[in-house]
């Protein structure tokens, strides 16, 4: 049965050491950005989360491992993301556009903050370890071995990986107008199991939509919400003054004489 499929498949990733994605893992991309800049929105109702429920149900110990200390359950019981080690990525380039954006959201900041003095420093101390976050390497860490002395011991020291934004390197004039390097961990392999709506919701009887199973490889921490099917993204205050700029001259340069 499905029901089956989904335990077996669940158990197989285990077996391959691969953890559980959580909301914690999702709200970083609330936070930092790094190559996809525009906020995003998961839609989660466009999922049909009936499979995942029945199978949370036959295995609440799963649903445990799932949300571990989170309140509220990884992806909202509509689908099942797996993760497995911690790399890295790095770019580097003028940024332009990534920098106007920054510069703005300082300035708005900035305007902001006489109405939340009290909480700065709180806010400053989250945001600082929010943007410098040290990555272990969960899979290496999680494959112990039994020594002759009785105590677990692992196989493969834990590699751990900082990230370093935009917002660290933008701390001068002068590194607005020269090209900087900015580094973020990744997951290197992340399994996706889902289920769509059916496109047929007048249907009495709609057919089931079929499950689908993705692989995903490096995935920036950041931007782990790009690989969900069904997903909103709007703009950000640079990339509304990017167009409000560029606009006139494309079209002045379109125009026909």
């Amino acid at each position: 049965s499905l029901l089956q499929l989904v335990g077996d498949f669940a158990k197989v990733l285990e077996k391959a050491n691969f953890h559980h994605i959580r909301e914690s893992d999702l709200a970083v991309c609330d936070n930092v950005y790094y190559n996809f800049r525009f906020p995003v929105r998961i839609k989660w109702e466009k999922f049909d989360g009936t499979l995942i429920e029945r199978f949370f149900a036959a295995h609440p110990q799963k649903e445990s491992q799932f949300r571990g200390s989170d309140e509220q359950h990884c992806c909202r019981k509509r689908c099942l993301v797996f993760k497995r080690g911690v790399g890295v990525t790095q770019t580097y380039g003028f940024m332009f556009a990534e920098k106007v954006d920054e510069v703005l959201s300082r300035i708005t900041a900035a305007a902001k903050k006489p109405f939340r003095v009290a909480l700065s420093p709180i806010t400053m101390l989250v945001s600082r370890i929010r943007g410098r976050a040290q990555y272990e390497d969960e899979s290496c860490a999680s494959t112990p071995l039994t020594s002759s002395s009785g105590k677990a011991k692992h196989i493969h020291k834990p590699r751990y990986v900082y990230r370093v934004t935009l917002r660290d390197r933008l701390s001068s004039i002068g590194s607005f107008f020269s090209s900087i390097l900015v580094q973020e961990p990744t997951h290197q392999d992340v399994v996706m199991l889902y289920r769509p709506l059916s496109n047929q919701p007048d249907d009495p009887k709609p057919a089931k939509a079929p499950i689908y199973i993705k692989l995903f490889r490096n995935v920036p921490m950041a931007d782990l919400k790009v690989i969900f099917p069904e997903k909103d993204a709007s703009m950000k205050g640079g990339d509304l003054l990017q167009l409000v700029i560029t606009e006139p001259i494309i079209a002045q340069s379109t125009t026909p004489r």
